[in-house]
């Protein structure tokens, strides 16, 4: 539209936007904006425009497929609280980048989703559970000690440890790289760990287990 809020020619329009469409699209897009305004009773006094959010001009852009959704949504830097609790509770920086690149190479979906729900801290542990009125007791179901967090009962639990070193022992004699496995928290919960290269073969494993 032209500033006092009339509709451009053709011409007008294809030497401003530079759009590459024909005569009668483009009439018909301008007849079909007029029923709409004669029929809502809206009244165009000039062509200014409200502000138009980064989503909004995403979808308008024109552009097909899912790519462009895609680098918007990984433009925002901030961590998900998820993330930001585990860092907290280990007390360490964790490549949060490694650890959603690895959920998506899982292919088995019950194991995908059953890391997704440990990344992002909604295993119904005890306490959950407890907190919805399904059990009474907040403490670890093995040990009857400690409280039943997901770091717990997938690492620091007395008998749980002892699992964990089992394994590491049969890799370590089954496999002749196995020496190189020292496994810890961070490998535990969310299959790396700076200090230690793995591969898929391992990482299944793990995720197995």
């Amino acid at each position: 539209m032209k500033e006092n809020g009339a509709f451009m020619t053709f011409n007008q329009f294809k030497e401003k936007y530079e759009i590459n469409t024909d005569c009668i699209t483009y009439i018909g897009c301008v007849q079909a904006i007029k029923s709409y305004i004669l029929k809502t009773g809206l009244t165009i006094d000039n062509n200014m425009s409200n502000h138009m959010i980064k989503t909004l001009k995403v979808i308008y852009s024109g552009q097909k497929g899912a790519r462009l959704y895609y680098e918007v949504l990984i433009q925002d830097a901030n961590k998900p609280k998820c993330c930001e609790k585990w860092e907290t509770k280990l007390n360490t920086d964790i490549n949060w980048n490694t650890s959603f690149k690895k959920i998506q190479k899982i292919r088995e979906i019950k194991l995908k989703w059953f890391q997704i729900r440990l990344v992002q801290r909604i295993l119904a542990t005890n306490v959950v559970l407890a907190h919805m009125g399904v059990e009474k007791d907040v403490t670890c179901s093995f040990c009857g000690k400690e409280r039943d967090a997901i770091e717990h009962i997938f690492w620091r639990c007395e008998h749980v440890k002892r699992f964990w070193e089992q394994l590491q022992t049969v890799v370590n004699n089954a496999c002749a790289n196995g020496l190189f496995v020292n496994l810890n928290e961070s490998i535990i919960l969310f299959g790396h760990d700076c200090s230690f290269k793995s591969d898929d073969t391992f990482d299944l494993i793990i995720l197995l287990a």
